[in-house]
């Protein structure tokens, strides 16, 4: 954890037109809070932290997903395949 910069994830989702792919993207920081996460092997919770980063760039899969939809970049369902997190994915499409 201590050389760790940050993560980025990317997935090729299908457009609504289905001509074209979307990146679909995952960003973390290694602030300290992720840092020290690592170390104490409590990954599960970076999702959590990701979320509360968004000031600093970071964002979960699932919030990209649904900003796409939202945006009509990619369909709900093409989404919910892509998505790792589908109850995340939901609860952001129903905000």
């Amino acid at each position: 954890s201590g050389v760790l910069k940050g993560i980025v994830t990317q997935m090729l989702v299908p457009s609504v037109s289905g001509t074209e792919r979307v990146a679909a993207t995952e960003i973390l920081i290694a602030t300290d809070a992720v840092r020290s996460l690592i170390r104490e092997g409590r990954i599960h919770q970076l999702p959590s932290i990701m979320q509360s980063g968004s000031c600093l760039g970071m964002h979960t899969l699932a919030s990209c997903l649904a900003t796409l939809v939202q945006q009509g970049r990619i369909t709900r369902e093409a989404a919910e395949i892509a998505a790792d997190d589908r109850t995340a994915l939901s609860q952001y499409l129903s905000l």
